[in-house]
């Protein structure tokens, strides 16, 4: 297996106070774990797959390192594959989080499917599904098909039960997640 080459986006040491750890899994293999990328205190989150799936970027607090200065850096939001459109998590009120689509020609936003305010990080996956994590378990959805979150998969990795931020790699072999540190 071809090792993923990690890029790190930096950001100044004192915007985020809680540590969070990065995690690699093979999603062709059962979602087995390949690598935890991060162990340490500190913020490493947001992570990106490149388009040719053999980078992984994400941003990282270490303080005294910083290459780039970024302030307020917000969640983002999501192109939705083999579409011109995009999602993202409209709070509603509270308790009320749901997924949109978004189709930048007419502007229309599309209720998807309902996403727990415990976790609103989720991403895409190339074949058209979204995945999101509710402890070590991770979630799916199929718009379109399912009408709401499906079981998928349970994670077996030590240090995580809490998954967060997460992307899939554009070729849709791996997995990478966030998960707050213990």
């Amino acid at each position: 297996m071809r090792a993923l080459l990690v890029s790190i986006l930096l950001m100044p040491a004192s915007l985020f106070a809680q540590g969070y750890d990065l995690y690699f899994f093979d999603i062709g293999r059962d979602f087995r774990l390949v690598q935890q990328v991060t162990d340490r205190e500190g913020y490493d989150n947001q992570p990106a797959f490149t388009l040719d799936s053999q980078s992984l970027m994400f941003s990282s607090d270490r303080a005294g390192e910083s290459l780039y200065v970024i302030d307020q850096a917000g969640r983002s939001i999501h192109a939705i594959p083999g579409s011109d459109h995009f999602s993202f998590v409209h709070k509603q009120s509270d308790w009320n989080w749901v997924i949109k689509r978004f189709d930048p020609v007419d502007k229309s936003m599309i209720p998807l499917v309902s996403i727990s305010p415990d976790n609103e990080d989720y991403c895409w996956h190339p074949d058209g599904f979204m995945i999101t994590a509710a402890g070590s378990k991770l979630l799916q959805f199929k718009p379109g098909e399912d009408e709401n979150w499906q079981d998928l998969a349970v994670l077996d990795a030590s240090g995580l039960d809490k998954g967060g931020r997460c992307a899939v790699s554009p070729d849709g072999r791996y997995l990478a997640l966030v998960s707050l540190r213990p």
